[in-house]
């Protein structure tokens, strides 16, 4: 078979150039650490590893939706801990003033500690995480779910002298202005501001004698009074933590303190146990305390199911997040087979392109200085 010089030429060069691009792309899989340069190379592979990208990225926000509902569970948790010694504190009050031979200065004092612990419910029931989100408002993050709102207060007539008032249970009356008709027992009017508890007595009038009552309201009438009004969202915030699970990141308030039932009752107690003995009938004291006693039980139970329910959840998320980080290691490794060069077999790939490099430059030098002479001598 005749091989022409020109043939020869073009053939040998066309090799040498084809193994001078093999080291060339070996050599920059090496120092990239990457297999994978162009996708063209491998189409194959390179669908693969978009597909291995994304699902690792799904996996990632997994990652981050799991710690995100953690640290809001460990904040609702902590807080969860200082209510139940919040109510823990109450129920002790509670006991106290349970002695019915207290003098008026021990029920003041139980009464004093029963508001700080009101205070102090109150602030707790508004907790916020760390971005300043309400954790027991359920989808309503941005306002209190826990308000003060005016609602109407009975005022219970007194059928013996018309025109006589007393504060119901559980009310207040705020006096709104200074004028002839919100009197005491003297015909004095009542300075703006005055608070009238449970069980005290006003007088209203047209006139400024106390004696004369015939302009007086009989019956009953309403007054404005303060109570705590649950004002937050009815379903919680779910997050996703894998594929087919979400998870709450807190507990409704609502669920907890009956739309604010223990704080009213609380704030009846502390009334009662205000007024002075000559005004408050035991039986006031005691319904107020049997009420609160009451609200406390069914709040104290709510608050430890509550307890109880992110404590699961904690648990769950870390065996979650354990699952997640092992699939996500899977996800890397299989990426990293798709993608990543290996060193071992890349040096000797590149070890022999290059003596077969060699062999072929060798053999192209010694041909081509050969001619017929060569021959004929």
């Amino acid at each position: 078979m005749r091989i022409s010089t020109n043939s020869f030429f073009e053939s040998s060069s066309s090799r040498i150039t084809e193994l001078q691009s093999q080291i060339s792309a070996t050599s920059d899989q090496i120092a990239s650490g990457k297999r994978l340069l162009d996708p063209s190379s491998d189409p194959v592979a390179a669908a693969q590893i978009i597909g291995v990208q994304q699902s690792q990225g799904i996996n990632i926000q997994f990652s981050k939706n799991i710690t995100s509902i953690q640290n809001n569970l460990g904040i609702v948790d902590t807080t969860l801990s200082d209510i139940v010694n919040n109510l823990q504190g109450i129920h002790d009050q509670i006991i106290s003033a349970g002695n019915g031979i207290l003098a008026d200065g021990d029920k003041a004092a139980i009464a004093l500690n029963l508001q700080g612990y009101y205070d102090q419910l109150l602030s707790l029931s508004n907790s916020t995480d760390t971005s300043g989100n309400y954790i027991f408002g359920g989808q309503k993050t941005d306002a209190a779910p826990f308000v003060k709102h005016a609602t109407q207060a009975i005022i219970a007539t007194d059928i013996v002298r018309l025109g006589a008032y007393q504060v119901s249970v559980g009310g207040k009356f705020i006096v709104p202005e200074s004028n002839t008709t919100w009197l005491d027992a003297t015909g004095t009017p009542l300075a703006t501001g005055s608070v009238l508890l449970a069980g005290e007595t006003f007088y209203s009038a047209e006139t400024g004698s106390p004696a004369t009552y015939a302009n007086a309201p009989s019956g009953s009438a309403t007054l404005k009074t303060e109570t705590i009004e649950y004002n937050g969202g009815d379903t919680q915030n779910q997050i996703q933590i894998n594929t087919s699970q979400h998870i709450k990141a807190s507990v409704l308030g609502s669920d907890m303190f009956s739309k604010g039932d223990i704080f009213n009752k609380l704030q009846a107690a502390i009334t009662a146990l205000n007024m002075p003995s000559t005004t408050n009938p035991n039986s006031v004291q005691s319904s107020a305390l049997s009420d609160l006693s009451s609200s406390f039980t069914t709040t104290f139970a709510a608050v430890s199911i509550a307890q109880s329910s992110v404590g699961t959840r904690l648990n769950s998320l870390d065996s979650i997040k354990s699952a997640n980080e092992s699939i996500n290691l899977q996800l890397t490794q299989t990426l990293s087979g798709l993608q990543d060069t290996d060193y071992n077999k890349a040096v000797s790939d590149l070890t022999r392109q290059q003596f077969i490099l060699q062999a072929a430059q060798k053999t192209f030098a010694q041909i081509g200085r050969s001619s017929l002479f060569d021959f004929i001598a």
